[in-house]
């Protein structure tokens, strides 16, 4: 027997009577259904992991903070304010004149049936014995003895901790240069890896209900997808979640996968750009998108986060400034990247002055550094009403953002800062909706008919020669 992988599943020295074993347990394993609800074309292959210690009740350990999971990592991770019942806020405008609610959100996902306890000790045995080209050389790469077997870890690291431990070694030499970076390249390739092993197990397992290696986890929100949780590192899963009995919080009237992940690749994007401003003691977790099967998942390191202190968490109705000296670094760095500070109205009709997108989450960490989390909507999205050259989705405020370079084409040119928030429902319980509304649109007509046509004026002189020296 072999896998999809190139692995052999009948390791060497195994007997005909153990051969025989393995035999029945992969014959049955290979009967277990997939949901007739989602379809079978991404049905889940085993790929020879076994569970870990996560995937059953959380029991901290492995580096992970057990404080900070059981106080509010359901309310930090993937909490992009799409909580249940809160799907009103993230409706998008269907006339920019005209406010309509989007409708209520829906918790996500059922419990996964439990596994029988005798099968799941039978095909673990079996298991043991076995380990694929993949896992052979993760595992030598990471000097590590296993880091799939159930319980048996030799080095799991810290990934938040060794991550600043990193960014924070001196850089006065050129040895000390050196010594950073190849600390730094060998700690984010160690995340890479082991991200791609897990969340490509998580993809693969999702249409599954029992019997998955990679469970899910409940740690509250909904717009981040489903969650995992596996040797420190949470896994976004981008499926378009549900909002309320008939929408979607990207599609709309129908689930859209492809715009789910255009908002996951918006968050990467967002955090690349806001990690330039960790010299203003603003963190941002590491993070890495995988694509595997047609589907994207994210990954990024628990973090010991204390408190919240800007931003929301349950779609408005309570909104976070509480910090006067994080709120000047949010304006400062709203400055720099050319954002409008705007007002977001709490539950009680009370007005909190915002320079980031309202599920924007700012943290104070047990370690006393500034976090920031959530940055799909770090920068303010198109205006559909103005790009008639495209389809308009009716949520695209979520998934169709303006570059940060031209941001700062508009703040060399003397243009207005733009907010987040416009054209979202977040942006029109005050009366400054109007104004930033129509800055977004005149922006966005700004790009469509003078810079779009100027770039396609000049690419079109150029000659066959300087074509070919373009890296696309």
């Amino acid at each position: 027997m072999s896998s999809k992988y190139g692995a052999s599943l009948v390791p060497e020295g195994m007997t005909q009577e153990e051969q025989d074993e393995l035999a029945k347990t992969t014959n049955s394993e290979e009967k277990v259904k997939v949901s007739s609800e989602h379809g079978s074309r991404y049905g889940a292959q085993d790929l020879g992991f076994g569970p870990t210690n996560d995937d059953e009740e959380f029991e901290g350990g492995d580096g992970i903070d057990i404080d900070s999971y059981n106080a509010s990592l359901g309310d930090v991770y993937g909490t992009d304010a799409y909580g249940a019942a809160q799907g009103e806020t993230y409706g998008a405008l269907t006339n920019p004149d005209d406010l309509k609610v989007a409708g209520s959100g829906s918790r996500y996902g059922a419990q996964d049936a439990p596994e029988d306890e005798e099968e799941r000790k039978m095909r673990m045995k079996i298991k043991r014995k076995e380990e694929t080209k993949y896992e052979k050389s993760l595992k030598q790469s990471l000097n590590l003895t296993s880091i799939f077997d159930d319980r048996q870890v030799v080095e799991m690291k810290d990934w938040s901790s060794s991550f600043l431990e990193a960014e924070e070694l001196p850089e006065r030499t050129a040895h000390e240069v050196l010594v950073k970076y190849k600390t730094l390249t060998k700690l984010s390739t160690d995340f890479i890896e082991i991200a791609k092993a897990y969340g490509r197990t998580a993809i693969t397992e999702y249409f599954l209900h029992e019997k998955r290696t990679v469970k899910k986890h409940k740690l509250g929100g909904v717009a981040g997808g489903d969650k995992y949780l596996v040797r420190g590192i949470l896994f976004k899963l981008a499926v378009d979640p549900p909002m309320g009995k008939s929408n979607w919080i990207y599609g709309g009237s129908k689930r859209n996968l492809e715009y789910a992940a255009k908002a996951a690749g918006h968050e990467l994007k967002g955090a690349i750009n806001m990690y330039k401003y960790h010299v203003k003691k603003i963190r941002v977790p590491m993070q890495a998108l995988v694509d595997f099967h047609g589907y994207r998942i994210v990954a990024m390191p628990l973090l010991p986060l204390k408190k919240m202190i800007y931003g929301s968490k349950d779609a408005g109705k309570i909104i976070h400034r509480s910090d006067e000296k994080f709120n000047k670094i949010m304006e400062e760095i709203a400055d720099d990247l050319h954002l409008a500070g705007h007002y977001i109205c709490d539950q009680n009709g009370h007005p909190n002055l915002l320079h980031a997108a309202g599920d924007i989450e700012g943290h104070l960490g047990k370690d006393n550094r500034y976090y920031l989390l959530d940055l799909a909507r770090a920068f303010p999205p198109e205006s559909v009403w103005d790009t008639a050259h495209l389809n308009r989705p009716s949520q695209a405020v979520f998934f169709r953002m303006l570059r940060p370079e031209f941001l700062q084409y508009l703040k060399e040119n003397g243009h207005p800062p733009l907010s987040c928030d416009a054209l979202t429902n977040w942006g029109q319980s005050y009366t400054d909706r109007h104004e930033h509304n129509d800055r977004l649109r005149k922006a966005t007509r700004i790009l469509v008919e003078k810079l779009i046509p100027a770039f396609a004026e000049e690419f079109s002189k150029k000659s066959v020669e300087e074509l070919q020296r373009i890296h696309v």
